[in-house]
């Protein structure tokens, strides 16, 4: 292993999380108006990939070595674990959503009581 792979993955992991950055205070900036939340999401999922490939060949060196099943089963292992933490995240938070955010609380239309009433 050469030290200009690490160095490179290095400098490619903080260009991309910069990217994120910078996107979302463009966001930010323009009032959420420039990039729109669809494409907001699209750049954060796209960036987000790239940062999984320059991990994995840079640093896990995924692409490498003789036991090409043994890194795509890592591979196939870390996309699963991957996707139920946030899958699972997701609808953890949904479900939060959905059960405090009442529309009456929110509005104000509903009266809370003290004790002593």
């Amino acid at each position: 292993m050469n030290s200009k792979s690490y160095v490179g993955g290095y400098a490619l992991s903080i260009l991309l999380t910069l990217a994120a950055f910078g996107l979302m205070q463009w966001h930010i900036f323009t009032r959420h108006q420039t990039p729109t939340h669809g494409q907001l999401i699209a750049g954060f999922i796209t960036l987000a990939i790239a940062q999984l490939l320059v991990q994995l060949f840079f640093f896990l060196h995924v692409n490498r070595g003789q036991n090409k099943y043994w890194n795509a089963a890592a591979l196939g292992f870390a996309l699963f674990i991957i996707t139920v933490v946030v899958g699972g995240t997701l609808w953890i938070m949904q479900n939060l959503r959905h059960g405090t955010m009442q529309e009456g609380f929110l509005n104000g239309q509903v009266n809370v009581q003290n004790e002593n009433d």
